[in-house]
């Protein structure tokens, strides 16, 4: 992890130069990395003059997009420790727009135990770039960590970096009155929609630097907004599907867009999914998945069986949304599970999984 390359600035003038001192400080560090850490290494100071010389390394294309994560105000607002989270996300977002075609974007790391850090956590996960805390040692949220981490220390990340949807693009998601900043990302066959509140904060020309903005209530308030398939930029001429389950995380909430088309919508975890015909008059929907915990899957109708494995396993159904709930125990000999849900032939409309 580099977290020195500002002082090249200042050691450079006897030394041949920023730039002469640079590739030398570079050279050095992809040869330490692979030395050291097989190639691993990740350039987390926040991005300057110098540091866009060191846009990670010959081994792995990982850079800071944006300012760092202050856990307060350095000014001494006490009320910075909120306002000022929403300023470090929207720099991440939108500067993620163009150094995404470069590297892979890196949000900072964050703090477990911060008053916003399920904000953070939330914004780290849609973002596909690493995820680490500096936490202090002893100090954590483990069941926050727990929902980002798998328990081999393994990321269930997405596979893009997360951008600003087209209707946020030209918006300013810090103003008071504004709307929330949406991001979007893609899994490997679905897509992910975040919505952040991020308002509270400006940028003053006079002071330059940001503070609270005038007229803004002391904490980032709720905001409404609507999210589409169509958020999901890739998807706008090419989806996958004209019918989607969407799985709302906070609210535990399963929704059926539209009415089933034989497509199944794969989720992060999900590394596979099939529907197999109607032999014996039976459907068989087999999804194989790496993770712990509950995986949520939607049915029309109220599966007769499920199998983990191959061994029969209790599910819950809801018959209000179709949500079928099955608990994941970790298996450390096995990184992929085969799930298996069993549905009369007569009763099946279509299966959907989502993460």
């Amino acid at each position: 992890m580099v977290v020195t390359n500002g002082i090249l600035e200042a050691l450079g003038e006897e030394l041949g130069g920023r730039v002469h001192l640079t590739n030398a400080y570079y050279s050095a560090l992809n040869a330490a990395a692979n030395k050291y850490f097989k190639g691993n290494g990740v350039s987390c100071s926040m991005q300057n003059s110098n540091d866009f010389l060191l846009l990670g390394t010959n081994q792995i294309a990982v850079a800071r997009a944006g300012d760092d994560f202050w856990t307060e105000d350095p000014c001494g607002d006490p009320e910075g420790s909120y306002w000022l989270q929403g300023c470090h996300i929207v720099h991440c977002a939108y500067n993620s727009v163009w150094m995404g075609h470069v590297v892979l974007p890196d949000w900072d790391m964050f703090l477990s135990t911060h008053q916003r850090a399920h904000f953070h956590a939330a914004a780290r996960a849609i973002s596909g770039g690493p995820i680490y805390v500096s936490d202090r040692l002893g100090q954590h949220d483990l069941e926050l960590l727990k929902k980002l981490v798998l328990p081999d220390s393994t990321l269930l990340r997405c596979v893009a970096h997360a951008q600003p949807t087209r209707d946020c693009l030209f918006i300013n998601p810090l103003h008071p009155h504004g709307p929330p900043l949406k991001l979007w990302n893609i899994n490997r066959c679905t897509g992910v929609v975040g919505a952040f509140s991020c308002d509270g904060g400006e940028w003053c020309r006079v002071e330059r630097r940001f503070r609270r903005a005038r007229h803004s209530p002391e904490r980032a308030q709720e905001r409404q907004t609507t999210a589409c398939y169509t958020d999901v930029d890739v998807w706008r001429t090419d989806a996958p599907s004209k019918s989607f389950i969407a799985l709302s995380h906070l609210a535990e909430k399963l929704t059926v867009l539209s009415a089933p088309d034989n497509k199944v919508p794969i989720g992060g975890a999900v590394y596979a999914a099939e529907v197999r015909g109607k032999a014996n008059g039976v459907v068989v929907a087999e999804v194989r998945v790496r993770g712990t915990g509950e995986m949520c899957a939607y049915a029309s109708k109220k599966p007769k069986r499920c199998s983990i494995d191959g061994r029969e396993c209790e599910f819950g159904y809801e018959e209000e949304d179709g949500r079928v709930s099955v608990q994941l125990e970790w298996d450390r000999d096995k990184k992929i599970r085969a799930l298996q849900y069993l549905i009369e032939a007569e009763d099946v409309k279509e299966s959907y999984s989502v993460p």
